[in-house]
């Protein structure tokens, strides 16, 4: 099992989930625990224990954001992942357009966002390139190095972008070059 930092594997150790054998924490290096763990396995083995996971399988819980209510989680197998992977790698257009074999990814919303792990598992399976970025602050310099072709994001994400530019172009005394630009339809406008 995954947990981001050593507070939700506390809670996934005092759950004490049957079946649950390593908790790799993301924030101390599970992952390249896992990796150098994986290393050591045979490809027999590797095929083995791919084998042995069915589509019914638990592949993640995604929690709901609790706005309404107490966050309540919902288990998705690995046949409903595939399912999502498939039907948008299948979509119209998007091998064509957007998973083009020059096609890379910057992910940086929360991997709690089921939208982004969809994503990145769709960018995956295309055998493409992708990026995770887990400070927002540091995206202009991610953008400039990474370079990616397709940039996910939420409204309230480009809304930030929108401030940050606005109080940039304020701070240089270009307020009005970037309030024109602001009042176009489809610059920062959502609604548009």
């Amino acid at each position: 099992m995954f947990a981001g930092d050593a507070r939700c594997a506390a809670v996934i150790q005092q759950a004490q989930v049957p079946g649950v054998e390593v908790v790799w924490v993301l924030e101390t290096g599970g992952l390249d625990h896992l990796a150098r763990s994986g290393a050591q396995l045979s490809a027999e083995e590797v095929r083995r224990r791919h084998r042995a996971v069915t589509p019914a399988m638990p592949a993640t819980i995604v929690y709901t954001s609790g706005t309404t209510g107490r966050a309540k989680g919902c288990v998705l197998s690995h046949g409903n992942l595939i399912a999502a992977v498939r039907a948008i790698t299948g979509a119209p257009g998007i091998g064509e357009r957007v998973l083009t074999p020059g096609s890379s990814v910057l992910l940086f919303l929360p991997l709690s966002h089921i939208l982004a792990r969809v994503v990145a598992l769709c960018v995956i399976h295309a055998g493409r390139r992708t990026g995770y970025l887990a400070d927002l602050d540091r995206l202009p310099a991610a953008l400039a190095a990474f370079r990616p072709t397709i940039l996910l994001a939420v409204p309230r994400v480009f809304e930030k972008l929108a401030a940050t530019a606005r109080d940039q172009a304020e701070a240089g005394g270009h307020q009005r070059l970037f309030a024109g630009h602001h009042r176009r339809p489809g610059v920062f406008d959502a609604a548009a």
